[in-house]
């Protein structure tokens, strides 16, 4: 829970501080992004180091997770496909701005593209940070709605002929996002045994990072058919996920644990 949250502060403030940089310059954001990852691997070498526990765990016994485990592969194919239209969408907004709504100034392309990632980093902020604390929700219940609202999202940015239209679709895929991490991690999560659970984490992970590499590439060579190819696309595979979703059987975290066979 903390992992999925921690990837969904910075999904949060990514967009905040990319679109307040930019107004400092269209590479200032870029330039921000690499100090930032810098600073991520000299923090990993000089602060990570393993437990003695995990040691201790590993010689008693530890998790023999694969990657494409029949309860975890669900989820993993849930969350490529999430970020393979997350990355693409993010990839192409400021080309699609030009494009669909015949935006032919820079600077204006900028203030757009920033107002339509702070436009979802605020739902993402409402949603995760308030509405889901007060209203408890089960992962069940929030894995089957993050695709409709994802299906929302981009029928509106495919079919957006004003930055309001274009503004709520981001929105919704705010909402969408907010939906998607506690649903997909906290599903798997219940479907992992105790010692199962940080090499689920890790898989889940490395499934965001597949899809984010396939992204650039899938996203342009869609782009290529038409600006909003991409964006109708992948509601039509959004579409076909809610329904994979419905399938999928979420343990119920109130639900009683089942012993054990000794």
């Amino acid at each position: 829970a903390l992992i999925g949250s921690a990837n969904s502060l910075g999904a949060i403030l990514g967009p905040l501080l990319a679109a307040g940089l930019a107004f400092a310059g269209l590479l200032v954001p870029l330039y921000a992004a690499a100090t930032f990852c810098l600073m991520g691997a000299l923090a990993a070498a000089l602060m990570l180091r393993e437990p003695d526990a995990h040691t201790t765990a590993r010689r008693k016994g530890g998790s023999d997770l694969r990657f494409w485990d029949p309860r975890l592969r669900p989820y993993l194919i849930i969350w490529a496909c999430f970020f393979l239209i997350f990355i693409s969408l993010n990839v192409l907004t400021a080309f699609y701005i030009q494009d669909q709504l015949g935006v032919d100034d820079e600077k204006r392309v900028v203030r757009i593209a920033s107002l339509m990632l702070i436009s979802m980093a605020v739902v993402i902020t409402v949603v995760q940070g308030v509405i889901l604390q007060i209203w408890r929700v089960s992962p069940r219940v929030l894995l089957r709605l993050c695709g409709p609202a994802f299906v929302v999202a981009l029928l509106l940015i495919g079919f957006a002929t004003s930055v309001p239209m274009l503004a709520t679709g981001f929105a919704f895929f705010g909402l969408s996002f907010a939906l998607a991490t506690p649903g997909i991690n906290g599903s798997a999560s219940l479907a992992m045994k105790p010692n199962e659970q940080g090499a689920a984490a890790g898989y889940l992970s490395a499934s965001n990072t597949v899809g984010a590499i396939a992204a650039p590439v899938v996203g342009t060579a869609a782009y290529q058919i038409a600006p909003n190819a991409p964006f109708l696309g992948g509601a039509a595979l959004f579409f076909v996920i809610s329904l994979y979703a419905l399938t999928i059987k979420v343990q119920d975290p109130t639900a009683a644990p089942k012993p054990s066979a000794a």
